[in-house]
């Protein structure tokens, strides 16, 4: 519905230029397009539709031909996206693609038939893929218009970092826990991230306070240290995590330490 559909006579046989071709569209009795051996129409709403040529000779001889036509309802398309770069920072080209965009009915006569895309910074652009240079450091919403042949439209966004530094989560396990007075306790740190590595950042550094006293006992470029408690109780176990940035992030968590 919507689709403009291209009716033809001439490349089935029906060449001869003395005849006259008429058609209607819609079975209404109303012939739509007259005298044409080409012809196109876009029906409004969905059915099936009974079309009719009339070829009329040079005589006033008359023949009809008929042929029903299902015509569906146009579903929206849906914009998706991804994002590519050497870097992630200003001056650097970043590589936007829009392949993962679709139409659930282009063998009805839909498809996608134009990309917009909003960079967030004022600039605009088209196609179905595009590459932006940001001037400045910053978060940038980015969004993706796609228009298919019946007009209708999907837009997606999303938010890109380029060369800002957020601050690095840190996450932790303990193993054992609970844990024994004595008993060494394994602490990873690998569960930690970065949410600028795109812009070549990591974590860089692990810190812990095991006791919740303030003071760091272990201090590394590697995410797992092993430490052990001497008497029972409930530790808040504090993680602090450094990326090359210098921005930081912590996590505590409460480890129990205790015999059976």
């Amino acid at each position: 519905a919507g689709v403009t559909v291209s009716f033809d006579a001439i490349n089935h046989g029906a060449n001869d230029p003395s005849l006259r071709f008429d058609w209607d569209f819609t079975s209404d009795g109303i012939f739509d397009v007259i005298n044409q051996p080409l012809a196109q129409f876009a029906y409004d709403a969905p059915g099936t539709y009974q079309v009719t040529l009339r070829a009329t000779d040079s005589s006033n001889q008359v023949a009809l031909v008929a042929q029903p036509l299902t015509v569906i309802e146009n579903a929206t398309p849906v914009a998706a996206f991804s994002v590519t770069a050497p870097f992630m920072l200003p001056g650097v080209p970043i590589f936007f693609d829009a392949s993962a965009s679709s139409d659930a009915d282009p063998e009805a006569g839909g498809g996608i038939v134009s990309y917009s895309w909003a960079f967030g910074d004022g600039s605009t652009g088209t196609g179905q893929f595009a590459v932006h240079i940001y001037a400045t450091a910053n978060d940038y919403t980015v969004t993706l218009t796609v228009t298919d042949t019946g007009g209708l439209t999907s837009t997606t966004s999303r938010i890109i970092n380029v060369g800002v530094n957020h601050p690095p989560q840190a996450a932790f396990t303990a193993t054992p826990s609970p844990s024994v007075p004595g008993g060494p306790v394994l602490f990873d740190a690998s569960g930690s991230s970065d949410p600028d590595a795109l812009i070549g950042d990591a974590i860089v550094r692990y810190e812990w306070d095991f006791d919740g006293d303030g003071t760091v006992d272990a201090d590394s470029a590697e995410p797992t240290s092993t430490f052990a408690f001497a008497a029972s109780g409930a530790y808040a176990v504090t993680l602090r995590v450094t990326d090359s940035g210098g921005a930081t992030g912590e996590r505590t968590e409460t480890l129990t330490v205790a015999f059976g």
